[in-house]
């Protein structure tokens, strides 16, 4: 087997340019640009260089973002063939809309069936390869070794009607870490109890129980000494991932009821979509679902991905104190899509329920170069948000009340602020406070409140067009922070027609006109 390597994008130039081992790229782009760690590679592309490779592409996007969806895998994938690269199967593609983690999985099966053919090498890998031993005892996964500490965890909003709780976390960072306004807190969760426990349940499993792993492939479980189960259910595995296509399979060819068969084979044809992913089950959910399904404990495991790193964006300023973050977040807790039972936020359980004094694997990750305050503090900066997706802009006004306090002359800044009602207006006594120190200008909308048909952000802008358009002549920075399927596309909706309004122009005009702008004046922070 030939040695394999892993690495960013900024530092595969060098390891294209001696390749004697085939390459395999995935990406994603970030507003039809490359990301931050990619954009050295793709203008290393752009010089034209002459590469003698065997090479593979998956691109990661959302399809709701039409002009830009995959626009840098693709761009990255024909580069790679005019500089002479022999592509090994065809680009994959991951819309993470759909089944982002089906579609990649398919893809690489594709992939190591190619390149054990071209090595010569046979596959080894199948069930027998990780042996899992029930027997009748901290976690390590290595993504995230560093601890920080929880200072204060309180309740912004309870629960109602209108939306989940929301709460206001500090945390301490691990030591010699600090953060720049507009960066990330990435966390390694665990498993809501709760779901861990139909787990258990489903298997007849005392949460007392131990297993042993033998593996001879590279695994993220630990092997080769006694475990807890619930520890590995709890630490190391997705348990809410949606069933793929294949998972179905296996799971139908496992049930002794012909009709439960037949209707999960059905699910994995043209209701997927609508029937798996949009009702987002599992396959602990197919499993209650379908109890004639004899799927064995250990190949349960193996089916379950690793539990992935969660990004919060951080809503306070190293001004305030460069050792301590705070968080502002959702805590999902609410009936299943399906009907079936509860949904819980793995992330955001999590955190709601460590208290003042407990410790938590997490680290600070940068954003986008783009996405932070422009080093000259005179520039305005116009902010979009809804919701929970006030965030980073918490820290951006902190940031500047901070340099006004020292003495700095500052710019104008205005926060374009959506909220369900009155009673959802998160931080509004900050917020007052820091307009009466003339830091901010707030304009809000509470969409459940509205007696017209002025109900969301995009309307307060479409209302202020013309102090839009005054303020992007004085040189103001613009950001947006919220759904992606929600606050974004329509807000950008909105632009590109203050854009067609203000230029005389028709949409396709606007839209590129859009485009160039988002390059270094307007920047997105979004979530699905």
């Amino acid at each position: 087997m030939r040695r394999k390597s892993l690495c960013t994008l900024p530092r595969i130039g060098r390891v294209l340019i001696s390749a004697h081992r085939p390459v395999i790229i995935i990406t994603s782009s970030y507003e039809g640009k490359p990301c931050d760690n990619a954009k050295q590679f793709v203008a290393y592309l752009a010089s034209q260089p002459t590469l003698n490779i065997q090479y593979a592409v998956f691109g990661a996007g959302h399809h709701d973002w039409v002009s830009t969806y995959q626009k840098i895998p693709i761009y990255i994938d024909e580069m790679l063939e005019k500089a002479g690269g022999i592509k090994i199967i065809d680009r994959g593609v991951g819309d993470s809309a759909g089944d982002f983690f089906g579609s990649f999985e398919a893809w690489k099966e594709n992939l190591f069936k190619v390149l054990r053919h071209l090595t010569g090498v046979e596959s080894a890998i199948n069930d027998e390869m990780m042996n899992i031993e029930l027997i009748h005892s901290s976690r390590n996964r290595g993504e995230i070794i560093d601890m920080g500490f929880i200072k204060e965890n309180q309740v912004l909003t309870e629960a109602s009607e209108l939306g989940p709780t929301k709460r206001h976390i500090e945390i301490e960072l691990p030591k010699g870490q600090t953060y720049r306004v507009g960066d990330y807190l990435a966390v390694l969760p665990r498993n809501p109890t709760q779901l861990v426990h139909r787990v258990l349940k489903r298997f007849n499993l005392s949460i007392d129980a131990q297993i042993k792993i033998h593996s001879l492939i590279d695994t993220f479980l630990p092997i080769g000494a006694p475990v807890n189960v619930f520890e590995i259910l709890s630490g190391y595995v997705e348990l809410t991932q949606p069933i793929s296509r294949k998972q179905l399979e296996t799971v139908a060819a496992l049930c002794k009821n012909e009709n439960e068969q037949r209707k999960l084979v059905s699910l994995g044809n043209d209701s997927y979509q609508t029937e798996i992913l949009d009702k987002h089950l599992s396959i602990l959910d197919i499993l209650e679902l379908n109890s004639s399904c004899e799927l064995p404990f250990s190949q349960y495991l193996r089916m379950l991905p690793s539990l992935r790193v969660r990004q919060y964006s951080i809503s306070s300023s190293p001004l305030w104190n460069a050792e301590v973050v705070t968080l502002t977040l959702d805590v999902i807790d609410a009936l299943a899509f399906s009907k079936h039972g509860r949904y819980y936020g793995v992330a955001s359980n999590y955190l709601s329920n460590l208290k003042k004094g407990d410790r938590l694997n997490c680290t600070v990750r940068a954003s986008d170069a783009g996405f932070h305050l422009p080093e000259d503090t005179k520039i305005p900066v116009v902010m979009f948000a809804a919701g929970t997706g006030i965030a980073p802009f918490r820290g951006f006004i902190q940031e500047r009340a901070a340099q006004i306090e020292c003495g700095r002359e500052v710019g104008p800044m205005i926060l374009y602020f959506g909220c369900r009602s009155s009673q959802d207006f998160l931080y509004s006594n900050e917020l007052n406070r820091w307009l009466q120190l003339g830091v901010v200008q707030v304009k809000t909308v509470f969409s459940r409140q509205s007696e017209n048909d002025r109900k969301y952000v995009q309307h307060l802008v479409w209302d202020d067009r013309q102090e839009i358009v005054r303020l992007f002549h004085s040189g103001a920075r613009f950001y947006t922070c919220g759904s992606a399927t929600k606050l974004a596309g329509s807000l950008k909706t909105c632009l590109i027609k203050i854009i067609a309004e203000e230029k005389q122009c028709d949409e396709k005009a606007a839209v590129d006109i859009f485009e160039n702008i988002s390059v270094n004046r307007y920047n997105v922070d979004v979530f699905i």
